[in-house]
């Protein structure tokens, strides 16, 4: 480890990988799962009054509750300090999200299926690198620490791009509504 705490670089320290792997940036990088996890899991409380109100949503939207939570304490709990309570407390959040995005994506088909389409493919990206790393025992040449980035990111991203185009309806909605002191007529 350096004298600043910047890089840190060890041998054996994850049960899966006996090479050296090296965490520049560690505790920023800590810090900002823990950071993001939390606008995740503030994301999802805030992105759930777009949604049907069905009792699927209530459950997608406490699945990505869950994600957020998950994806915090991988921060708080890093598996260089503890390998097994930092593995069981991010496993809910490899996988969470696959059926929190595909419940949102077939609840808003029919009202907004550009918006679902995105959903649906955000979904088969992250699916598709869970298997991927799932797959890294056997296929060892796989770059783990990408795939398990992109699980991970694909999430913050759909709900990132998400957010602003139902900003953007919704604010476009309320500029073209004309008021109920107007005398225009709808």
């Amino acid at each position: 480890m350096s004298d600043l705490g910047l890089t840190m670089c060890r041998k054996n320290t994850y049960i899966l990988a006996s090479y050296e792997i090296c965490s520049p940036y560690h505790l920023l990088m800590n810090w900002t799962f823990t950071i993001t996890g939390l606008v995740i899991l503030t994301g999802s409380i805030g992105l759930h009054q777009f949604w049907p109100h069905k009792q699927k949503t209530k459950i997608a939207t406490a699945l990505l509750i869950i994600f957020g939570i998950s994806y915090s304490i991988s921060g708080i709990v890093p598996a260089d300090l503890h390998f097994l309570w930092h593995t069981l407390s991010s496993f809910p959040g490899m996988i969470v999200q696959i059926p929190a995005l595909l419940i949102i994506g077939t609840s808003i088909w029919k009202a907004r299926p550009k918006l679902a389409l995105w959903t649906f493919f955000c979904s088969s990206v992250t699916t598709i690198s869970l298997l991927l790393i799932l797959l890294l025992p056997l296929f060892s040449e796989l770059p783990g620490g990408l795939l398990q980035r992109i699980l991970y990111g694909v999430v913050y991203l759909w709900m990132t791009v998400t957010a602003v185009v139902l900003w953007r309806k919704e604010y476009i909605n309320v500029k073209d509504t004309p008021s109920k002191y107007t005398s225009r007529k709808i």
